[in-house]
C-alpha cells in the first residue's frame, strides 16, 4: 500500500472488469470527469438562490472545461484528477454542514478528505481550511473551530483504522515523508521551475481564457444594462479563497 492507494485501486478495478485494453484508462478518466462535473453542479446549486440561478450551473462547468490543463490532465489520467474529485465532494459536504448546521455531514466530508490524501498526499488536505474561509466571510469562528476539530478527529480515526487493517501503511507513509515530501520541500527532487512564483504565473496563464471570457460577460452586462449572471460578492469570494487555499501553498 502507498500514498497513491485510491488512484491505483480504482484503475485496477477498471482493468479487472474491462480488461487490458487501450480504452480502459480513457473510460476511467471519463467516469472521473463526469463525477467531477456532477460535484461542480452540486456546489453551484448549494449556494444558488432561485431556480434561474440554479440552472446556470453550466457557467462554472464551462469555465472549468476551457482551462487547457484540465483537458491535458484527464487525457493523461493524472493523480490530480482523482484527488480533485475527492476534494470537490469534501468541499461540498463541508459547505452543506456549515450552511445547514448539520454536523453529521462532517463525517462524509472527512472521509473524502482522507481519500484525497490517500490519492496524492498533503495536497488533498486543503478542504480542512473551508470552515475558516466560511467563517471569515459569514462569521461563526466557534463553529469553524468545532468543525475543524471534528474533521481532525475523524481523520485520526480513519488513519488508525487503516493502520489496523493494513499495518504496512505506516512504512509507506514514512517512505512518503522521507523520500518524497521532505526532498520536494528542499528542492532535492525533480525541479519543474526555476523559481516558485512562476507557478502563479503559469496558473494565471491557464486561467487566462476564463478571465477573458468573464471580462466579456461583464462588458456585455455593462454595455446592455442587463444581468446575465447574478453575482453575489460573498459567494464569489468564498470559492476564490477556497481555490487559493488549494493553490497558493503549492
Amino acid at each position: 500500500m502507498n500514498i497513491r492507494l485510491l488512484y491505483l485501486l480504482f484503475n485496477l478495478i477498471f482493468f479487472l472488469v474491462l480488461g487490458d485494453g487501450f480504452y480502459t484508462e480513457k473510460l476511467f478518466s471519463l467516469v472521473v470527469i463526469l463525477f467531477t462535473v456532477y460535484g461542480i453542479v452540486l456546489c453551484w446549486r448549494l449556494l444558488s438562490e432561485g431556480e434561474a440561478e440554479r440552472n446556470n450551473y453550466w457557467i462554472p462547468i464551462l469555465f472549468w472545461l476551457i482551462i487547457p490543463i484540465v483537458a491535458w490532465s484527464y487525457k493523461n489520467n493524472l493523480l490530480e484528477n482523482v484527488t480533485g474529485l475527492f476534494s470537490l465532494f469534501a468541499v461540498y459536504f463541508l459547505l452543506s454542514a456549515l450552511i445547514y448546521s448539520r454536523n453529521l455531514l462532517l463525517f462524509p466530508a472527512s472521509l473524502f478528505i482522507f481519500l484525497a490524501f490517500l490519492s496524492k498526499g498533503f495536497v488533498g488536505l486543503f478542504p480542512i481550511t473551508v470552515p475558516f474561509v466560511y467563517a471569515a466571510l459569514y462569521g461563526s469562528w466557534k463553529k469553524a473551530m468545532f468543525n475543524s476539530l471534528v474533521i481532525i478527529v475523524c481523520l485520526f480515526c480513519f488513519f488508525v483504522g487503516m493502520y489496523l487493517l493494513f499495518p504496512e501503511l505506516i512504512i509507506n507513509l514514512k517512505f512518503y515523508f522521507t523520500q518524497q515530501l521532505l526532498p520536494a520541500l528542499q528542492n532535492k527532487r525533480e525541479i519543474t521551475t526555476s523559481y516558485r512564483f512562476k507557478l502563479i504565473f503559469d496558473l494565471l496563464l491557464d486561467l487566462s481564457i476564463s478571465i477573458i471570457l468573464l471580462i466579456g460577460f461583464w462588458y456585455y452586462e455593462w454595455k446592455n444594462h442587463v444581468r446575465t449572471i447574478e453575482y453575489k460578492n460573498k459567494k464569489f469570494l468564498l470559492f476564490i479563497f477556497i481555490a487559493l487555499t488549494a493553490s497558493i501553498p503549492l
